[in-house]
């Protein structure tokens, strides 16, 4: 299913594993209405692959949901999500099995494609756990994405990248890319690849935007994780007990500037300005406005220049650049030529600049 923007969900397959119920799982989807996390955006919530029996249907090989588990059908459990805005993701395997040891689709796309399609399942993400030897997983995306047109191309299909050398095949695969896995770099600083930024052809995304809450993660690197995926215009996927997050973590999950940067409805790559051992990613939003994202990954303090003619400004354009802090909100300045942002180690920090006619500005 092609989408207009990279879609936004609460993961619990790990938080919950295979050992999940109707409870636990309507307990989190309330929770992200409360907390906020449906008006932020999050319309999609991950359930794992806990959902599913252990074993197909002897008889005709087909999936079967497990109804002790869910209390019902997962159609029914579809239904009851969707009457509060949310939309029902699970996980699935290009392979024999899932990560907890419930089927997979290997051999069986095409039923279990109907199957999600008529139990309500809005987004499936698919790992390749179980994988037979020797078999090309690029071939089985295309087979699943086929699988899920002919169900009716109500699904979004978001594929796990982290498959050891499926990214410098992606381009065969006919995905509808909004960006890879990224690439490290040797100083630490992650961005996706150049040439593989952007769309292709309807088919699959690659999600590689998920971020696990746990107490041991700070503010400021999950500030950072997130504002690296929203220049990506990266699939968001947030692992994480919604309704046991404090305050803090919460109001940065749904903080409104980097959602609104995430979810441009262009999906624009953000550039790369300048790096190593730091570095600034550049994303035109509209016709006078950019989002410019300083990021630090080393382990000391860093001043990061950014100059205005990267923005394709010289001096006689007869303009200045308003540069508004978001997240921490701390800066709102003036400048013509360049400016510098100083970070802490691993920081990162996310401005909206709006272009202004000089005597504009005066006023």
């Amino acid at each position: 299913m092609v989408i207009s923007v990279p879609p936004l969900a609460v993961s619990v397959a790990r938080t919950f594993g295979g050992d999940i119920d109707r409870d636990r799982v309507m307990k989190t989807a309330r929770a992200m209405v409360d907390r906020g996390f449906v008006k932020a955006g999050y319309r999609y919530l991950n359930i794992g692959d806990g959902w599913s029996a252990k074993e197909r249907d002897r008889q005709n090989g087909l999936l079967l949901s497990d109804a002790d588990k869910l209390g019902g059908s997962l159609r029914e459990l579809s239904d009851d999500l969707g009457s509060l805005g949310i939309k029902l993701a699970i996980v699935t395997s290009g392979g024999t099995r899932t990560p907890n040891g419930f089927p997979g689709s290997f051999g069986h796309e095409y039923e279990d494609a109907s199957f999600f399609a008529e139990n309500g399942v809005a987004m499936i993400s698919q790992d390749f756990s179980s994988l037979p030897r020797r078999t090309d997983p690029v071939t089985m995306i295309r087979r699943t994405a086929l699988a899920l047109r002919a169900a009716g191309d109500s699904i979004v299909y978001s594929v796990y990248a982290g498959v050891e050398n499926l990214v410098k095949y992606v381009r065969s695969t006919g995905a509808h890319l909004y960006h890879l896995r990224p690439w490290r770099d040797a100083s630490g600083v992650v961005f996706p690849p150049a040439e593989v930024q952007g769309f292709s052809v309807p088919g699959s995304l690659f999600n590689c935007g998920e971020i696990a809450v746990r107490n041991s993660v700070g503010l400021t690197d999950l500030k950072r994780s997130l504002i690296i995926a929203a220049m990506e215009s990266s699939p968001i996927t947030i692992e994480a007990d919604i309704a046991s997050l404090d305050e803090q973590t919460v109001s940065l999950l749904t903080d409104p500037d980097i959602i609104a940067v995430a979810t441009d409805a262009e999906c624009r790559p953000a550039g790369l300005m300048n790096g190593e051992p730091e570095a600034v990613m550049l994303k035109v939003l509209d016709e006078n406005r950019y989002a410019a994202a300083f990021v630090n990954d080393t382990d000391e303090v860093r001043n990061i220049p950014f100059y205005a003619h990267d923005m394709g400004l010289t001096r006689d354009a007869k303009r200045v650049i308003i540069a508004d802090e978001k997240v921490n909100g701390c800066c709102h300045f003036e400048f013509s030529d360049d400016m510098n942002v100083s970070l802490e180690n691993d920081d990162a920090a996310l401005f909206i600049l709006t272009l202004r006619r000089k005597e504009d500005a005066v006023k």
